[in-house]
């Protein structure tokens, strides 16, 4: 039954409908009938959701400007898994490589996703944790103490395993 589904959205047979991808990578096409089937999709939702704000918040805590706050009711309307560091471009690619040297990875516009914190399961707490250490890495871009780098690194070794 799933089979049928992602079969008739990905389309492999040229010219018989609209396609949705640009060929058909077999191992992706495996791999999202494993993730269709194993995950629960409602709960894994709302899970993201709240950790997009528990991180949100926990940067707005601390200083840090973020895209989309100046709507009205920023936390009631927020339903996305991502956040936005809210600094000129130049500054985001800069900050951008400053993350990567300190095992957080985002994009040069600094979206935050957490999608895979929600799939490895961080608690409230780590994740109000992980939103201050960035906090503090944009804050203390030249003088980051090494007890950031070590909590990181235990936050990622500490999750290892897939809870959704």
């Amino acid at each position: 039954m799933i089979h049928e589904r992602v079969e008739t959205l990905s389309n492999f047979r040229p010219l018989s409908g609209p396609t949705l991808i640009c060929n058909p990578h077999l191992a992706r096409v495996a791999a999202l009938g494993i993730v269709l089937e194993e995950t629960s999709w409602t709960h894994c939702a709302k899970r993201a959701v709240d950790n997009a704000l528990s991180v949100a918040d926990a940067l707005l805590d601390e200083g840090i400007p973020l895209r989309g706050t100046a709507a009205r009711k920023f936390t009631e309307l927020t339903y996305c898994h991502q956040i936005l560091i809210d600094v000129p471009l130049d500054e985001a690619r800069r900050l951008r490589d400053h993350f990567g040297r300190h095992c957080i990875d985002m994009d040069c516009f600094l979206r935050l996703g957490v999608s895979e914190i929600t799939r490895l399961g961080f608690t409230v707490e780590e994740r109000a944790e992980l939103g201050r250490h960035i906090a503090a890495l944009i804050k203390n871009e030249n003088d980051v103490a090494s007890e950031v780098d070590r909590r990181i690194g235990e936050l990622v070794e500490s999750r290892r395993g897939v809870v959704l």
